[in-house]
């Protein structure tokens, strides 16, 4: 290889260049590639006459075997058809294109004076085997982490300081009461679909409902704004996400502004906040939900330390973060635990309540088998119901618990009338249509409480 420069009237199209379909001589080389879009190649001819020649970017060519005098370019033949034309505009008539394309690429050229680009770097190659080695580095795709690897749209933004996405994601994970394995593959999927949430991010109706405004900052990034509540912003967001995550929103299903303005018609009244918002805008990349470090929230005044009797808002998650009771002995008591402290009940109703299930049965049992009490009737397993009343009894009869204390418990999983008994969470099992509500379940996780401290013990 042989690095130098070479005066532009010295260099010729390649008519074996696989962009072209057919080409037997210069003009239809330069015809065949404008043909590839005529719009690009007036995007390039604009781009060369206002930027110049990427620095970066020589010209990879090989010497002409029929004209010692100049070479062919093998890779960088649409860069060097955009000069000739930008150079003699009226080389366009003549060959093929029509009116109207002759009249947008001559004028695209209108303005670049001739010259101005006279010598171009280059790269000669002895042969084309030697050469196609590299050209194929440069336009093959991935080739292993050989090639180029093409930007997706996440590393096109931080490229363009375009934070809207990002600082949307940001928000999530930081916020967001998804168990950290399903966040994982949750985040991983929009990512890697992140046209639908950007979709969605710049519709009006969506941007209407959260008070959603993108400003150009002094560094001349895009920052994205909210003015809802940072509650209903996340619930509505945790949707949006783990609907992209189950293939629910993609681009064919919400694309356009239409299919976008349905699918919000259609959520719960709840996630749209009522139309309520803030006054002030607030930056996503600010907003710390869980633990707030904001001047406003830990400001301590007159009215902060007088005891006042204001209405505690209600947990979202199945169980608190913190609980009166030992943690079971068994991974998956354990895990079930997390799970509970971590799952927002409004936004997956049928996941808590299949937690909530699993966690009674699990305590139940665990009681069972410490206190060698049977599972079975013969070969046949005892339904759950019976055996929860059968451990109630048990603790009452052994004074491990009182019977008060029990006394919800008892009531919630027995009475086949109530929302949260253990026939009604059977049912949300197997039932098609019957969908638990998150009250309900925070409610019969409440009343199980004292079942809970009576199996496990209290924390030291």
């Amino acid at each position: 290889m042989e690095k130098f420069e070479a005066p532009l009237e010295d260099l010729q199209l390649d008519l074996q260049n696989p962009r072209l379909v057919e080409a037997e001589t210069q003009l239809g080389a330069l015809k065949s590639l404008i043909d590839i879009g005529p719009g690009y190649f007036r995007t390039l001819m604009t781009s060369i006459k206002d930027n110049g020649l990427d620095p970066g970017d020589a010209f990879y060519v090989l010497a002409d075997d029929e004209d010692e005098t100049s070479f062919i370019v093998v890779d960088g033949n649409r860069r060097l058809a955009a000069l000739r034309v930008l150079s003699e505009p009226s080389v366009l008539k003549g060959i093929g294109l029509t009116d109207a394309e002759v009249k947008m690429l001559t004028t695209a050229a209108a303005g670049y004076t001739p010259g101005t680009i006279s010598d171009v770097e280059c790269v000669l190659f002895d042969d084309r085997k030697s050469a196609d080695l590299w050209i194929a580095r440069r336009h093959g795709r991935d080739l292993g982490g050989e090639g180029r690897l093409v930007w997706g749209p996440l590393e096109i933004e931080r490229f363009q300081r375009d934070h809207t996405n990002l600082d949307v994601i940001g928000f999530l994970e930081r916020n967001t009461s998804i168990i950290p394995t399903d966040w994982a593959a949750t985040k991983k999927a929009v990512e890697n679909n992140s046209s639908s949430l950007n979709r969605f991010l710049s519709n009006k109706a969506f941007r209407k409902l959260i008070g959603l405004t993108v400003t150009t900052e002094t560094d001349d990034s895009k920052v994205p704004y909210f003015t809802a509540s940072p509650d209903i912003v996340l619930a509505l967001l945790e949707k949006i996400f783990v609907d992209i995550r189950d293939k629910k929103i993609n681009t064919r299903t919400y694309n356009t502004a239409e299919e976008i303005e349905g699918y919000i018609e259609q959520l719960p009244a709840k996630l749209k906040g009522e139309g309520k918002q803030n006054s002030t805008p607030q930056r996503f990349r600010d907003v710390n939900i869980a633990k707030p470090n904001n001047a406003a929230a830990t400001k301590k005044t007159a009215a902060s330390t007088t005891k006042t009797t204001q209405a505690t808002r209600p947990r979202q998650t199945l169980a608190e973060k913190k609980h009166p009771f030992k943690q079971p002995e068994t991974t998956k008591g354990q895990r079930l635990v997390y799970e509970a402290s971590r799952l927002n009940t409004a936004t997956y109703p049928l996941s808590a309540a299949y937690v909530l299930r699993a966690f009674i049965e699990h305590t139940v049992d665990t009681y069972m088998t410490v206190h060698s009490i049977p599972r079975q009737e013969g070969i046949k397993p005892i339904e759950l119901h019976r055996r929860a009343e059968t451990v109630i009894a048990h603790l009452i009869a052994a004074k491990t618990a009182s019977g008060q204390d029990l006394r919800a418990a008892k009531r919630v999983l027995g009475d086949t009338k109530d929302k949260s008994s253990i026939q009604a969470l059977n049912d949300y099992h197997h039932g098609r249509y019957v969908i638990p509500a998150a009250d309900s379940l925070r409610a019969a996780w409440d009343a199980c409480i004292p079942l809970f401290i009576a199996v496990y013990g209290s924390p030291s």
